[in-house]
């Protein structure tokens, strides 16, 4: 798994963004934008303090996963540039899939009934 910050709409939310491949040498595929995006962390996200979520690194510790990024809340403006950026470590508590064939990974957010 691969993990980049993508400011869609010309950058109206910066969100982490997944690809996958088998190999390391070859074979990426990017995951829709909006597979992991912050919005979606129920119980995490707020807008006063996650709006943009950038630099995003995924590391496994003890068995679990965690996702280590910089956020900000939305600036006034609504201009990232203006954000006041902190370092952040997310619990990776929800396992989902990726690409047929493909591994699953997990990511920020709760347990989802009915994904494993």
């Amino acid at each position: 798994m691969l993990s980049i910050e993508v400011g869609v709409e010309k950058g109206q939310r910066w969100r982490p963004v997944l690809a996958v491949s088998k190999s390391p040498r070859s074979g990426w595929r990017q995951l829709p934008v909006d597979t992991v995006l912050q919005t979606g962390w129920h119980g995490l996200y707020r807008d006063d303090a996650m709006y943009h979520v950038a630099t995003p690194a995924f590391y496994p510790i003890d068995g679990r996963w965690y996702l280590y990024a910089q956020a900000c809340p939305l600036p006034a403006n609504r201009n990232y540039i203006d954000g006041a950026w902190d370092l952040w470590v997310v619990e990776c508590g929800r396992r989902i899939r990726t690409l047929p064939g493909f591994a699953e990974v997990w990511v920020p957010g709760q347990p989802v009934l009915g994904n494993p």
